[in-house]
């Protein structure tokens, strides 16, 4: 299946992904990941595999936890900021990045303790409607007792509306001004983000404008979710992780594969 990659996960665009991001709770949601780990895999270091890796933050703070994570994205700019990040923290044995489509997972043999999806990556439209796929390739991919974590957010506000609708940023030589206008179709389902960005570099100024469809999510669409997932037989529980860390409306979806799964 090819994927639509929206434009702000692109080019110079991928650049200023990390200041745009600086909101998020890293370390809170590693540890959110490294309790989903059973103590065994834990103690000894767990493999993890990470969706939509983005620029690999996810995966440094685990790396340096004493995990090993191999880490996939389909922004060949992303995955080439990721893999300069591990190299220059000292974690480029442990923190492995690579192009790649989730939605077409191969195992090459390789089993993993844990995977996850963070950063609401399913809200993407095109990820949203291939979830129960995603999660029976995903579960492929893992040992007897692995998990997969996922995060949503459910109900029709986003933490990318006022007041964070405007922003600045200073990237190297960069100066960037963003501005976010968020498009509401509820009765679609959806909703449509547009990033105007102000680069400023050299004297010389430029716009670049961005937009991403995402979903809307409700209490019954993820009830429906975790039905299926439940009905697959694949695992061995589905349920609503502890998101007392998380922000108001996130929901995080925690599924331990059975112990006698293939």
């Amino acid at each position: 299946m090819a994927v639509d990659l929206p434009a702000k996960y692109q080019g110079v665009l991928a650049s200023l992904y990390d200041a745009d991001s600086a909101w998020h709770d890293y370390d809170a949601e590693c540890r959110f990941i490294e309790r989903a780990a059973r103590p065994a895999q834990a103690s000894r270091g767990a493999t993890l595999l990470d969706l939509c890796c983005g620029t690999g933050s996810h995966a440094l703070v685990l790396a340096r936890k004493g995990h090993h994570v191999t880490g996939i994205d389909a922004s060949r700019r992303m995955v080439d900021l990721a893999t300069r990040k591990a190299r220059e923290s000292g974690l480029a044995r442990r923190a492995r990045f690579q192009l790649g489509n989730v939605l077409e997972l191969r195992s090459n043999g390789r089993r993993f303790d844990g995977a996850y999806m963070l950063g609401l990556s399913a809200l993407l439209d095109f990820l949203f409607g291939s979830m129960l796929p995603l999660c029976a390739a995903v579960g492929s991919l893992l040992r007897p007792g692995g998990f997969f974590v996922f995060d949503l957010h459910v109900g029709t506000t986003h933490p990318h509306t006022p007041p964070r609708g405007t922003a600045r940023y200073r990237v190297g030589s960069t100066l960037a001004g963003l501005r976010i206008r968020e498009e509401r179709h509820p009765g679609d389902g959806f909703r449509i983000y547009r990033y105007d960005w102000t680069l400023e570099s050299g004297g010389e100024k430029r716009q670049v404008r961005a937009w991403e469809r995402l979903r809307i999510v409700r209490e019954s669409d993820l009830a429906g979710l975790m039905s299926a997932l439940r009905a697959s037989g694949r695992w061995g529980s589905v349920e609503l992780g502890n998101t007392d860390r998380f922000k108001n409306g996130y929901r995080v979806l925690h599924l331990r594969k059975r112990n006698g799964g293939t």
